[in-house]
């Protein structure tokens, strides 16, 4: 848990043209978990895991908002320095304008070479978006590391 403060503290300034003044406060606070579990040998091991998040942003002029993230899924590792996992993603925002989700399937592939030196992956997600409720939209992406 972390909690987060800041400030700008009211200032006159004026220019040849107009005269302004800036207030304003905002207060954020952060929470996160996770959790996982390993069994198995070295050559097959499996493990699930859980991350989540929320964070809670508020400010002087009432622009609030709350973000949620959650990652669960499990992790195979079927031969040495080849690892498969399968995952669900779920991320939402709520504001005062609009409550947006994203949730969907990730896919990932990973592969060590040259003695574990050289990490390679591969993964896919198909995420499905929200707008208040209402299905507005997919997204496909495909990710190489190397």
């Amino acid at each position: 848990y972390s909690n987060f403060n800041s400030e700008t503290v009211q200032s006159l300034i004026q220019t040849d043209i107009t005269v302004d003044s800036i207030e304003f406060f905002q207060v954020t606070r952060n929470g996160n978990l996770n959790v996982n579990y390993t069994a198995g040998k070295k050559t097959n091991q499996k493990s699930v895991f859980i991350a989540a998040s929320i964070q809670d942003a508020r400010d002087s002029e009432q622009n609030n908002s709350t973000f949620y993230n959650l990652n669960t899924g499990i992790q195979l590792q079927p031969i040495q320095n080849l690892k498969t996992v399968i995952s669900f993603a779920y991320n939402r925002n709520e504001s005062l304008l609009a409550q947006n989700t994203t949730l969907g399937p990730v896919f990932s592939l990973g592969k060590s070479f040259i003695e574990n030196k050289l990490s390679t992956s591969l993964s896919f997600s198909f995420l499905n978006n929200y707008l208040e409720e209402e299905h507005v939209g997919k997204t496909f992406n495909i990710r190489f590391n190397g």
